[in-house]
């Protein structure tokens, strides 16, 4: 229920942002405070269609009858998001892989009983 949940609140991410990017790209230069133009306007237009994949890659997953591919799609999204920013924040990978790998297997083994 957990990653089914997930799925559906990314995917509404995914799609806002999508819709956001393709049709009212003034939002962005206006949060980001930065002038708008042609260029900025056409890379906006390419990043929404990514992000409209991603909306409709997790809106599908989460029907999907496999848990395992709900809980590999569920968790592909966060893992890439966390190791980005310890990556830029240039932290020692050493340390903070066994917590997160503790994180996935205590939520896998709850979403594993939930579901028996």
């Amino acid at each position: 229920m957990f990653y089914r949940l997930s799925l559906v609140a990314a995917s509404l991410l995914f799609g806002a942002l999508s819709l956001s990017l393709v049709f009212l790209p003034e939002i962005v230069y206006w949060l980001f405070q930065l002038e708008g133009n042609a260029l900025g306007d056409l890379l906006g237009k390419r990043a929404g269609m990514l992000f409209l994949g991603l909306a409709i890659l997790c809106f599908s997953a989460r029907n999907s009858s496999s848990p395992e591919v709900r809980c590999l799609v569920g968790l592909a999204f966060p893992w890439r998001m966390v190791l980005k920013n310890q990556l830029r924040q240039k932290t020692s990978l050493k340390q903070f892989l066994p917590r997160m790998l503790d994180l996935e297997t205590t939520l896998s083994s709850q979403s594993n009983q939930s579901s028996i």
